[in-house]
């Protein structure tokens, strides 16, 4: 601006009250009755400004009382430019850092002062530049004011010295003569109007020549002493002159009750008071040049504070018209932050608060685009929590933000900015109505200030309201927390403590550090939208999938194959880079909530996403209605922490490219919901993931408990909520007569293409009420076939043509894709989590999740049921150490899935968590032997004895209700084998394999020199054992579906009658136990289409014989025996049909191992449907009548009814009771 303008500085200092407005700008009166804060007694105003002055000055320049800062008042006779901008008389000052001394003195002693330098701002505002002040003399300045004498002023030490003189004297005389001193500043507050009719502002200096511990509080008291606040900076030296010591009662109010132990000897015990304009005098700053930017030292400061200085690059403003009422009429703000640039490129953009900082008006009007900002002792605002979120919304700034010991001024104003033109243009935009020195009550603490304002950026997604998303988060972190009032004493003093007592749970009370959250820093709440979360687990799930890709081409699995894996809290805060403790949220909308107010599914404006609640049994309120808890309702916006988030797949094949070789790379194509209609841009919560050649179809659920939802709704527990569960019972009800059990296995297979997909097969375990008390065994199982729905919205069919077009998936294929996606997204999503026996990853300190589920008392493996007549729950059980000592997992060095399925329970197949005494490992890491559980945790059979179950079925009517429930028998053993069978069978189509047909004729004639028999190469690219070679499955079946089954029959007896029982599979070798070797009688049943087989009664064949024969008689050659214990069978020279014969003849017939006691877990066998219930029998009697008198011959008939026959389901360790053991020493003792 060209032009020099000739005029006065003045300065006004008014204060707005809540309740009525009083002014303090020149007051020289006596207080209005109104109790201060102990700040030290007011003194009478000095001559340069007097109340009368003051008056005409504001009437003759247009000035009015409510006006406050530093103001230039051009004069009369002075020359101005012809300009409508310099049509009023008065402009608010704005000044450069380095010209606050000058326009200072020039307010203070009325000195009149010519601008070179400067720029109107706003039509009322004038900016002063650098250099661009110079004041005219007068009798009141320092420098006209030269004496003869040289000023003594006291360092600290050297006042504390004469101090301590004075005590130890014998005199009582207090000093109240008046004192020079001197020392460094360590912090200026800004004007403090806690009582408006008394303004203050406190000073704390330090004495750095001598020690450092030493310290004094200055304060400023009245309009002469508060005019030279805005020049004081932190590091300068200051000297006081002809000033008082003065006692106050801060340090006492420091001592009550509640306050923290490490401020009771903060407070000094006297101030020195200052309300004279000469009595203070401090030094011009130095600045350092740099380029462009002239900038101040930063000073050095206590450990828990820091400095900055920037360039302002934005302003955010806040209403607080709630909270501050003295402005009338209007809204009122203030300013919330603002955005620095640092001068040093290397560090990050910076952040710095102002809410709860006295803004004085140089500062309200000069903050703006582009000037140069210095902050001295502020608080930086750090946790892992805060770089987290800026992480993951791809910030990088670091945050801070001031309190009343911090001092803000401005270096360099906008206009004097010369790197970007823009920044004259946007200083000319209006300020809004900002009230100075507002000293407003803490209702946020700077962290919390700063974790909504990044949590509402985590959830920008959510297209609500600010208000209701900032009502949710404020209910996660404020637990009734009481509302104290601003005390500026303990937040200036709460500062550089010498001690911090052990005992001292108080928190800070300064606004930047006080924990008004209620918890600490590392407590700090994570919360992250529905994307982010999604985006952070899929890329878990990618990477589980790249390092398992050799599971899913495993013999036992294949198309269809399911696997989970369930991210822990834990997981899941090392995934975000928090500690394991972290409580992360995750918010949205509620789109559908069950019949009780659960929460399903949630939404944004992006995506959806499964929510499914988990019931907790270490809860002890499982008979609680809901009624009593949250009903939440749809569309609320809610916060909800995640328990366990599962990623589930299902594997679908090769891509139509599997063959390029070296093609490794992922992708993930979202797919839309199904549920959703055609709404476009919104993405459900399943994919397709690409991982190589392979196809998987990935789905997302969150597992989260009722009491950790956020919302806004309060809680309800009227009327509504009773009358959802008045004639709807508990969904896992067990008088519904319905099957109530816990889900064991799944495996998808391709079917038809159908409308409705027939084909997921699911094992279901038995279990009654006491299953929901803790951890238990269910050994009971029923296979069950769900009839699932898959049709889709038109957009979600045009999603998987294309899908079907761009990876070469086929039609049936694409059918259980769309059924598995069905599941998903409805309320039976707990299916796809996995089931009990599924599990092969675990760990014993964490919690052990199962699913149970409710079906239709008519399920049988025959039908199929429909999957709305489901009930599904998630349960979640806290297992200890002692109990899960009983229970295992899969293998490990299979996969590192938590689940992993795709394998159908057959019957006679073993549970999986169940830890056995044997051990036995044929490759495929199975472990059987009889398992190590207590009576106590077997739930749902009932203990029985074959005499009794004879009984019942002999004499009672209502014996065909016990052929259903399971039962078992205690201390029983095998008393013969009567038949055992090892073949080879298809695990598919459940036909025996035969000899392979060869696929050209030979003969001589035709063919006179002998052809190889080439074999067509198999589908897929599995690698086959060379025992599978002689067998084939008669339908066509891919060879990978061949195994061994084993089939066993047997007298079972157990003291009170016996039995037949019937076992398969694995329940045979359970039997046959320790001694035998399954690998040579499995290797001989791969050679032969019959199989290896033992028959009571028949003996080995003959060719069998002179085989053994003749090795005896060739070990008895060579010096050596022929072993016919348990090692027999390896000394049999040649023969795979004869050795696997022998061994298993051997065993059935020698070997004691298959005669041990256990307790047999069994089913009632039902007799085939033409089978008679008895069987007569005629018996031919012929009695005499009688010496000579002939004899008579008579046909009776009698009946004979069938036995019992069982199915073995599983065996356990006998477990005998403490009184049987006593009985049984005490007859051992008999015995000697």
């Amino acid at each position: 601006m060209t032009g020099n303008l000739i005029g006065r500085i003045v300065y006004h200092l008014h204060f707005c009250n809540r309740d009525e407005e009083k002014s303090s700008a020149i007051d020289q009166g006596q207080r209005d009755g109104i109790e201060t804060p102990r700040a030290g007694r007011k003194r009478a105003r000095s001559l340069p400004l007097t109340k009368k002055q003051g008056e005409e000055a504001e009437h003759e320049n247009g000035g009015t009382a409510k006006s406050t800062g530093f103001y230039f008042v051009r004069a009369l006779e002075g020359n101005s430019p012809n300009d409508e901008k310099f049509s009023v008389k008065e402009y608010q000052v704005v000044a450069h850092q380095a010209l606050m001394q000058s326009v200072i003195d020039a307010a203070r002693f009325r000195c009149k002062v010519t601008v070179t330098k400067y720029c109107i701002v706003d039509y009322c505002t004038i900016e002063l530049h650098r250099e661009g002040l110079m004041l005219w003399d007068s009798d009141s300045t320092p420098s006209s004011k030269q004496s003869s004498a040289v000023t003594q002023y006291l360092s600290l030490k050297e006042f504390q010295a004469m101090e301590m003189q004075q005590l130890n004297s014998d005199s009582k005389r207090k000093m109240t003569d008046s004192i020079n001193i001197c020392g460094t500043v360590d912090s200026v507050s800004p004007i403090i109007g806690a009582v408006p009719s008394d303004p203050f502002a406190l000073i704390e200096i330090y004495d750095e020549t001598n020690d450092w511990t030493l310290t004094a509080v200055i304060v400023l008291k009245g309009l002469n002493a508060l005019v030279c606040q805005a020049g004081i900076q932190p590091g300068l030296q200051i000297k006081l002159k002809n000033v008082k010591r003065q006692k106050w009662q801060v340090p006492l109010s420091l001592e009550r009750k509640g306050i923290p132990q490490r401020l009771w000897n903060r407070a000094p015990s006297h101030v020195f008071v200052v309300s004279e304009a000469d009595s203070i005098e401090w030094d011009c700053p130095k600045y350092v040049v740099n380029g462009h930017d002239n900038f101040l030292t930063l000073p050095m400061t206590v450990e828990s504070l820091t400095s900055i200085q920037g360039r302002v690059v934005s302003v955010q403003y806040t209403d607080i018209s709630g909270t501050y009422s003295g402005q009338p009429g209007g809204d009122c703000k203030t300013i919330h932050y603002v955005i620095l640039k640092p001068f040093d490129m290397q560090t990050t953009t910076m952040k710095l608060y102002l809410t709860y900082y006295p803004l004085s008006p140089m500062l309200i009007s000069g903050i703006r685009k582009g000037c140069i900002l210095r902050a001295v002792n502020i608080h930086s605002i750090q946790s892992k929590v805060f770089l987290a979120l800026l992480k993951a919304l791809q910030l990088d700034y670091t945050c801070y933000a001031t309190c009343l010991r911090s001092t803000v001024s401005i270096l360099s104003p906008s206009s004097e900015c010369k790197e970007n033109d823009d920044v004259k243009s946007n200083g000319l935009c209006a300020v809004p109505n900002v009230v100075p020195f507002q000293f407003l009550k803490i209702r946020q603490s700077y962290i919390e200030l700063e974790w909504i304002s990044l949590s509402r950026k985590q959830l920008s997604a959510c297209s609500t309201g600010d208000r209701v998303i900032e009502r949710t988060l404020r209910k996660l972190i404020c637990h009734d927390r009481e509302r104290k009032m601003r005390d500026p004493f303990h937040e200036w003093f709460d500062h550089a403590c010498e001690e911090t007592h052990s005992g001292d749970d108080f928190p800070m009370l300064c606004p930047c550090c006080n924990r008004l959250l209620g918890i600490s820093q590392e407590e700090i709440p994570f919360v992250i939208g529905l994307q982010k979360l999604y985006q952070r687990t899929m890329d878990l799930i990618i990477s589980k999938l790249s390092d398992n890709l050799h599971a899913f081409t495993h013999r036992d699995f294949g198309v269809g194959c399911t696997a989970s894996y369930h991210i822990q809290r834990e997981d899941l805060s090392q995934a975000f880079g928090l500690k394991d403790t972290a409580n992360i949220y995750v918010g949205g909308f509620i789109r559908r909530v069950d019949s009780k107010g659960r929460i399903l599914t949630v939404y944004d404006k992006s995506c959806e996403m499964k929510f499914t609640p988990l019931k907790l049994l270490t809860d002890q309120d499982s008979n609680i209605t809901v009624s009593m808890k949250k009903c939440h309702k749809n569309g609320e916006f809610s916060l909800i922490k995640p328990r366990v988030v599962v990623m589930s797949c299902l594997y679908l094949g090769l891509h139509k490219t599997y063959s390029q070789i070296g093609n490794v790379s992922s992708e993930c194509v979202r797919i839309p919901p199904m549920l959703a209609g055609d709404k476009k841009g919104m993405l459900g919560p399943c994919s397709i993931a690409k991982v190589g050649h392979h196809l998987f179809l990935v789905s997302f659920q969150v597992l989260y408990d009722i009491d950790d939802v956020t919302s806004t709704t309060q809680q309800r527990p009227g009327i509504a909520c009773n009358q959802l569960d008045s004639n709807n019972n508990h969904p896992l009800d067990h008088g519904m007569r319905r099957i109530y059990g816990r889900l064991l296995r799944q495996r998808w297979t391709v079917g038809k293409d159908k409308n409705e997909y027939v084909g997921c097969q699911m094992a279901v375990s038995f279990a009654d009420s006491s299953a929901n008390d803790a951890v238990v065994h269910l050994p009971i199982t029923v296979s069950v076939t769900l009839k699932i729905p898959t049709a889709a919205a038109s957009l979600q069919n045009d999603k998987w043509t294309e899908i079907q077009s761009v990876y070469g998936i086929s039609s049936r294929v694409t059918k259980i894709a769309k059924a598995w996606q069905y599941i998903a997204e409805t309320s039976h999503s707990p299916l796809n989590i996995g089931g009990w026996d599924e599990c092969y990853d675990s760990k014993p300190s964490r919690e052990i999740t199962e699913v149970h589920v409710l079906l239709p008392s008519d399920a049988t493996p025959t039908s199929s049921i429909v999957l709305e007549t489901l009930d599904v729950e998630v349960v979640q059980h806290k297992c200890s150490k002692e109990l899960g000592r009983y229970f295992s997992v899969g293998s490990q060095n299979r996969t590192t899935f938590t689940y992993m399925g795709g394998q159908f329970h057959y019957p006679g197949m073993l549970p999986r968590r169940l830890r056995r005494s044997l051990i036995y490992d044929k490759g495929s890491h199975q472990v059987l032997g009889e398992a190590l559980v207590p009576p106590s945790i077997i739930v749902g059979p009932h203990d029985a004895c074959l005499g009794w179950l004879y009984h019942m079925k002999r004499f009672n009517a209502n014996f065909p209700q016990y052929t259903t429930r399971p039962f078992k028998l205690r201390n029983a053993n095998i008393a013969k084998i009567r038949f055992c069978r090892a073949r080879a069978e298809c695990s598919r189509c459940f036909a025996s394999l035969c000899r392979k047909k060869s696929f050209a004729e030979t003969s001589f004639w035709k063919n006179p020199l002998p052809i190889p028999n080439h074999r067509h190469s198999m589908t897929g690219q599995c690698q086959l054992h060379n025992s599978h070679k002689h067998l084939a499955c008669p339908n066509g079946c891919d060879s990978k579906y061949a195994y061994i089954k084993w089939e066993l029959s047997a007298i079972l007896e157990d003291g009170t009658g016996s039995a037949k029982i019937y076992s398969e599979r694995e329940t045979t070798q359970l039997i046959l136990g320790k001694g035998l070797d399954f690998g040579a009688v499995e290797d001989g049943a791969w050679h032969s289409e019959d199989g290896i087989y033992y028959r009571i009664g028949v003996p080995l064949s003959r060719e069998v014989k002179l085989q053994v024969e003749q090795d005896i008689r060739t070990a008895s050659l060579n010096g050596k025996t022929f072993g016919k214990g348990n090692n027999g069978s390896k000394n049999i020279s040649s023969g795979r049909d004869s050795k696997a014969t022998y061994e298993l003849h051997r065993h059935c017939t020698l070997s004691t191992s298959s005669h041990r006691k256990m307790d047999f877990l069994c089913s009632y066998k039902l007799p085939k449907p033409n089978a008679k219930m008895a069987d007569w029998t005629e018996i031919n009697l012929v009695s005499s009548l009688g010496q000579g008198q002939g004899v008579i011959q008579t046909f009776d008939t009698s009946t004979k009814f069938p036995g019992i026959e069982l199915s073995l389901i599983d065996c356990f360790q006998v477990n005998t009771s403490q009184s049987e053991v006593g009985w049984q020493m005490i007859e051992a003792l008999k015995k000697y």
